[in-house]
């Protein structure tokens, strides 16, 4: 029943424990040394970092009778009356206000009203106001006159996670420190402490998981360390599997293959992959974490100079893989595949299919490797090019007779540009498509449709296919061709034969049909 959580018990007494937060140790061991303490502190920061443990730290030193003071900075005694009911959690004149429960204007009014009474047993009387983002707009302005101008005894200390919805008018009137996240290697020294306090054995791999899975919250490592620490009771040891299985996270080296698989186009593979990991215990939404993950390390390994080399979180086998998939996808679509992969991180948290939800999001990503850059349709170039398309002599032939419309209404110019300067690759009844041989004015197509609409009462499609770099046939190579295959038939028959051999150095160049 005496058990307390890691969090709690190694929670920090005095400025000396309080680990990451240099700026703001500084800032206030000066200002006690020389007596000049703020009336108003605001900190903010994420989740699990400090911010309630300095507000109270701050509250404990500046009301201990008995400060000691040396060279490495300044403590509070922990003997005096008041360290001790604070140490106790009874200490009457520091109160501490969840505002995410007291949100409203009377809450407020009950603490400005109070806040005219001197302290009982301290110097100062302070109120620590936790999660102050959460007050209504009109308990910040009843307790904006008081904080601007607060009697002598009292100090206010505010705490919040999100300091934007904080009015300026409050944030002016604070002395404000920004408590920053602690490093992954800050953090697996940090449990290493602890695990050996609590004479743990531990392998420091799984410590840098659960350091890199807790993004920064030193709380929220300790938690997951406290679970951790249970689940490993029979082995007596943490090891980097336990904690993956604990926490149903998937081996960073899978993740890398399941990300090779996925920019490589190998839809197939990349679902079976992730059904495999799925079933071993990985959930969709832990795998594209890991995903956008990897996804980031390898754009900075290719933004950043020297990123591998000088990167501790990575390991050799880890850099040797952000190489490889490094050359496989460039900047742009590093981007793309962000984008849809925080797509997909959103639709797979709103899904009760979860693994499902995943599969749609890979076979999405992996299309993408067959589509061809904004650059390469441009130039028309593919990443692999088209298959040439057989083009029948049925549709050269209907393509032939449009192309003749022009020449029958004296359009010289749009008939010699359709018969020598595209490729016929579709031609139906209402719809042309083709790919440009040759340069050809921009409102080409809207002129081809504009005549062909006005002479068939019929409404026309002209497409220009510019992403296929081969395929399809022009009228002039076909009726060239036509031409051809006739001139051979012809050679082959007795009269022109025996023409030919009458006549040495005779060539046929053009066939007429006549009556």
């Amino acid at each position: 029943m005496n058990y307390q959580v890691l969090a709690r018990k190694y929670r920090p007494t005095n400025f000396a424990q309080l680990k990451g937060q240099d700026s703001l140790v500084t800032t206030l061991t000066h200002a006690i040394k020389d007596n000049k303490v703020a009336h108003a502190f605001l900190l903010t920061g994420v989740r699990g970092i400090g911010k309630t443990t300095s507000a109270r730290l701050i509250a404990k030193t500046i009301n201990c009778t008995d400060l000691q003071i040396n060279n490495s900075g300044i403590e509070a005694c922990g003997k005096c009356a008041n360290c001790k009911a604070f140490i106790d959690e009874h200490h009457p004149d520091i109160i501490e206000v969840d505002a995410a429960s007291k949100t409203g204007i009377n809450d407020i009014r009950e603490i400005i009203e109070n806040a005219r009474y001197a302290p009982i047993l301290a110097q100062y009387k302070v109120y620590i106001i936790d999660e102050i983002h959460m007050l209504s707009t009109s308990a910040f302005n009843a307790l904006l006159k008081t904080l601007e101008e607060p009697p002598g005894h009292i100090k206010f200390i505010f705490a919040t996670t999100e300091v934007k919805k904080i009015p300026l008018t409050i944030i002016s009137r604070c002395q404000r420190f920004d408590l920053r996240r602690f490093t992954v290697d800050e953090l697996v020294s940090h449990l290493q402490d602890i695990c050996r306090q609590e004479k743990i054995n531990f392998d420091d791999s799984a410590l840098k998981l659960i350091a890199l899975h807790s993004e920064g919250s030193v709380r929220d490592s300790l938690s997951l360390l406290d679970q951790v620490i249970l689940h490993s009771k029979e082995d007596d040891k943490i090891n980097e599997s336990q904690v993956q299985n604990l926490l149903g996270i998937t081996g960073i080296i899978l993740i890398y293959q399941l990300f090779d698989l996925i920019v490589s186009g190998k839809t197939e593979q990349a679902i079976l992959f992730a059904n495999d990991l799925y079933y071993k215990g990985s959930e969709p939404l832990s795998m594209i974490e890991d995903l956008l993950t990897v996804c980031n390390t390898i754009s900075k390994a290719q933004i950043i100079a020297n990123f591998l080399n000088n990167n501790s979180q990575l390991s050799d086998g880890e850099c040797n893989l952000v190489k490889d998939l490094a050359k496989k996808i460039d900047k742009r679509g590093l981007a793309i595949l962000w984008q849809m992969l925080l797509k997909g991180f959103e639709e797979i948290s709103k899904s009760s299919h979860a693994i499902q939800a995943l599969e749609m999001v890979i076979i999405r990503i992996c299309c993408l490797a067959d589509m061809p850059t904004p650059e390469e349709i441009i130039t028309g170039q593919t990443l692999s090019p088209a298959k040439p398309k057989i083009v029948s002599s049925n549709m050269m032939e209907g393509f032939k007779k449009i192309a003749n419309m022009f020449l029958e209404n004296k359009e010289m110019i749009l008939h010699n540009q359709l018969k020598s300067d595209i490729a016929i690759i579709a031609c139906e009844s209402g719809k042309i498509e083709a790919r440009i041989i040759d340069s050809l004015p921009k409102d080409f197509s809207s002129k081809i449709i504009s005549k062909l609409n006005s002479w068939t009462d019929q409404n026309w499609q002209f497409i220009i296919v510019t992403a296929s770099k081969e395929g399809g046939q022009s009228l002039a190579e076909y009726e060239k061709e036509l031409i051809s295959n006739k001139r051979d038939q012809l050679i082959k028959t007795d009269i022109v034969d025996g023409v030919l051999k009458a006549f040495p150095g005779a060539t046929i160049d053009s066939i007429i049909k006549t009556q």
